[in-house]
């Protein structure tokens, strides 16, 4: 799920901590942060509101991850 991969990204690219240590961080945060997001996936109401909730927070993840300079 994008939404895991790209919230792990972030983590790993604004904590306050070493390189290696942040890249440890986001590696490590990928699988909870997927089941975290299937999680909400499944309590959504519709499959449609699923995917835009996905979408959406993908995209101001992305945003955060590449458009922001650290």
């Amino acid at each position: 799920m994008p939404v895991a991969v790209l919230s792990s990204v972030c983590l790993a690219r604004f904590a306050p901590l070493s390189e290696g240590a942040r890249g440890a961080l986001g590696f490590s945060l990928v699988v909870p942060l997927w089941v975290a997001a299937m999680c909400v996936a499944f309590l959504a109401r519709s499959a449609a509101r699923a995917w835009g909730m996905c979408a959406a927070l993908s995209a101001v993840l992305f945003a955060l991850a590449y458009a922001v300079p650290q």
